[in-house]
């Protein structure tokens, strides 16, 4: 069974690189906001790769259900890298930076699994603490 945390971790995964957008309106405009909706296909491609690091938190979360620290951290940490990420990224400075909406769901998946093991270490750490 998934559960609502697990959930409302992949929908955000989904929803931060749109949210990211926001403050950035306020020096760049709008377009900042709107280069992230091509067209209807490109929401929907967009929100596929977006949901990749989502999907591997949900995966380890099913795996280890009792890692609650190691999901926290996990998500913590892909949260921020997705924000950061896509809030720094200027679509419109060449040709090749749409390279990146591809490149950072697997970026993000790596600080997030960076995060997950973290949590486990310390979890690990704090059983066998004599």
């Amino acid at each position: 069974m998934i559960s609502n945390t697990t959930v409302t971790a992949v929908a955000l995964a989904i929803l931060i690189p749109y949210i990211a957008r926001v403050p950035g309106m306020a020096v760049h405009g709008p377009d900042w906001l709107w280069s992230y909706f091509p067209s209807l296909f490109g929401i929907a491609f967009f929100a596929a790769f977006a949901a990749i690091p989502g999907a591997a938190l949900a995966f380890l979360a099913h795996m280890m259900p009792r890692q609650s620290l190691a999901f926290s951290l996990g998500a913590a940490a892909m949260k921020v890298a997705l924000f950061l990420l896509h809030a720094t990224l200027d679509l419109a400075a060449d040709s090749t930076s749409a390279i990146a909406l591809v490149i950072f769901p697997f970026l993000a998946m790596i600080v997030m699994l960076g995060g997950f093991a973290l949590g486990m270490a310390v979890t690990w750490l704090t059983a066998h603490r004599h």
